[in-house]
């Protein structure tokens, strides 16, 4: 997935089906703005190529790549130092050394940039995310889908996300049976201004 893009679609369909939230939207950019110097906009751009995540629903790890690292550092610097450039409070904290913190409700993101891309990751509630783990996932190599093609590609391992959220009913021997059937969820999306349109095939074993 190219996130730039994700984004750009996002923005031009909420423009055009809210304008009134998208005016809202944009308020909220100048405010950022005004109290820490970055253009969220600008901050976007900087992202192309592939944004990978790879989740099993406690622990999440994603990297995204760069145009140019240094830029992206300097803007995270900047919002970092502004104390009040997020709804009067810093949401994003720098612990030296590169690495930054954001506390989202319940979870705490850590995310450097590492190379030539920005890597970041949610350990489970209550746990840490460490620093190696990040830059051994920046350095994991890729393991493209075969076929896939857009703006975003994914591919879900249906069988283990059923068995890690559906809970009880999964632990009957009916349902091992059911999720010992499923392979992968897999798919690809295309974003354009006027639509985002897709495809997706579900493996049966």
């Amino acid at each position: 997935v190219d996130p730039s893009r994700i984004f750009s679609f996002v923005e031009s369909a909420e423009q055009a089906a809210s304008p009134q939230s998208y005016a809202r939207f944009l308020n909220r950019q100048a405010v950022v703005r005004r109290r820490t110097g970055v253009d969220i906009n600008t901050l976007i751009s900087q992202f192309q190529g592939d944004l990978v995540v790879d989740s099993d629903t406690h622990t999440t790890l994603g990297r995204a790549g760069l145009r140019d690292p240094a830029t992206v550092s300097r803007l995270l610097a900047k919002l970092a130092a502004a104390k009040s450039g997020f709804s009067g409070g810093s949401a994003l904290q720098s612990l030296g050394g590169g690495l930054y913190t954001f506390q989202p409700p319940g979870r705490r993101a850590l995310f450097t940039v590492s190379g030539n891309q920005l890597v970041f990751g949610l350990a489970p509630a209550g746990a840490q995310m460490k620093a190696s783990t990040l830059r051994s996932f920046a350095a994991a190599p890729g393991a493209p889908l075969p076929g896939a093609s857009g703006a975003l590609s994914f591919r879900i391992s249906l069988a283990q996300l059923l068995s890690l959220t559906a809970g009880a009913q999964t632990a009957t021997p009916l349902g091992r049976q059911i999720l010992g059937l499923l392979g992968d969820f897999r798919g690809t999306v295309t974003a354009a201004p006027s639509a985002l349109t897709g495809s997706a095939t579900l493996a049966i074993k």
